[in-house]
């Protein structure tokens, strides 16, 4: 993932019982979804609070009241909440227990025993299973994180997310080896960000999906380490969060994105004036032409700012792939260009593509609308990364040809 220069001169809780029957208590619900869901969540959140042992539901299912639940009847309550909440049942509660879990372990005299009774587990061993599950972290992790000694090893810039809420990692590496790197310079690159982990001395250490392949030696290092896969760049910045007990300075830097992004989408509009863009990546292999979803830079574009995607011949494509040669006619008014892995070969491929038929007779090519960018892939995985993002596409269309402009 290295970073292109722009280029101009080419184109381009107390203990309460348990309700008899969860399938029952659940039912209830449903019928309430129909009628009032505010007042039916809120039910359920509160029953969340009582001591209803997902793990029991089985057999109550079946046993509850005194007579039998067929797994068909279950099935049936689910529909419904699940349309309203988004979650299944037990997945709604699950999550509110942790939610009060994280509450209560930051209280200095609630034991993990205690904690784990009050929010509906009999078995704390469970408990601190399930919570490192939803969380990233055990329970006992948890409650000294605030002091935590964290440290990052990604490609992707989740530095840049751990200071958009407050916290500053003790080091910050990058052990994946990038096309076109020899052996050798690897091997002295890996060596030295490896000594500056060891050196920080991390009690966490959060990871992005290029890193999964250390995972072992992580432990060597930290006692604990959160590798995060999630395809979403906004889910593995909620779980960062989560980890680190920042979730409400999260919240309110993903708030003010939203705010930034809806003022962007008006003024490009204004500017855009429907015009449509297609975002191009250079590898050392091939032409990799952005579709309109499937990735945090096409989500942002597309989605939340609104930009009309150019057409190719397979328009519904995640992203097509391919060799310059192979470039197909592209329906599009401006074309945003991203070198990557330069040193690997990608300039090579580059003059290829510009040689082709396709790249010359595009219609953005032809009226000088090719624009080099930098690495925007990278940078749309984190809120300080889009906000910049932003920034640029409001410069590009501010200096837009005046041709253009009247166009509009």
């Amino acid at each position: 993932m290295d970073s292109a220069a722009l280029r101009s001169n080419r184109q381009p809780v107390q203990r309460l019982p348990a309700p008899a029957s969860i399938p029952g208590a659940i039912e209830r619900d449903c019928a309430g979804v129909r009628s009032r869901r505010r007042a039916e969540v809120g039910s359920i959140r509160h029953r969340a609070c009582h001591r209803s042992y997902e793990s029991q539901l089985p057999k109550q299912a079946r046993h509850g009241n005194g007579r039998r639940h067929r797994e068909s009847d279950v099935k049936l309550i689910f529909p419904p909440f699940q349309k309203t909440t988004g979650e299944s049942p037990i997945e709604y509660l699950t999550k509110l227990r942790m939610d009060s879990a994280k509450s209560l372990l930051s209280q200095k005299k609630c034991t993990i025993k205690t904690v784990s009774s009050a929010v509906g587990y009999e078995d704390e061993f469970h408990f601190s299973r399930m919570f490192h599950r939803h969380v990233g972290v055990p329970p006992t992790f948890y409650r000294k994180v605030k002091k935590l000694r964290v440290a990052v090893a990604a490609s992707l810039p989740y530095r840049d997310s751990l200071l958009s809420f407050g916290v500053e990692p003790v080091a910050s590496v990058n052990l994946f080896r990038y096309p076109g790197m020899a052996v050798k310079e690897y091997e002295l690159v890996f060596a030295s960000q490896w000594e500056e982990l060891e050196r920080a001395k991390p009690d966490l250490i959060i990871g992005d999906f290029y890193h999964f392949s250390f995972r072992d030696r992580f432990q060597g290092i930290a006692p604990v380490s959160s590798l995060l896969a999630d395809r979403s760049w906004v889910n593995n910045y909620r779980k960062m969060a989560e980890i680190l007990g920042s979730s409400e300075e999260a919240e309110q830097a993903v708030n003010r994105l939203a705010m930034r992004v809806a003022a962007a989408r008006s003024l490009l509009a204004a500017r855009m004036g429907g015009k449509s863009i297609v975002v191009l990546q250079v590898t050392n292999h091939n032409i990799r032409i952005q579709g309109a979803t499937d990735h945090p830079l096409s989500e942002l574009l597309f989605g939340e700012l609104g930009l009309q995607p150019g057409r190719t011949e397979q328009s519904n494509a995640k992203r097509l792939e391919l060799q310059p040669e192979w470039l197909p006619q592209i329906d599009t008014d401006y074309a945003l260009v991203f070198q990557n892995h330069i040193r690997a070969g990608s300039e090579t491929i580059y003059d290829r593509m510009c040689g082709t038929h396709a790249w010359r007779s595009m219609r953005a090519v032809q009226n000088g609308n090719v624009l080099l960018i930098p690495n925007w892939f990278k940078m749309s995985w984190s809120p300080i990364g889009r906000e910049e993002i932003i920034d640029e596409l409001l410069m590009m269309t501010d200096t837009l040809p005046e041709a253009a402009k009247e166009s509009q």
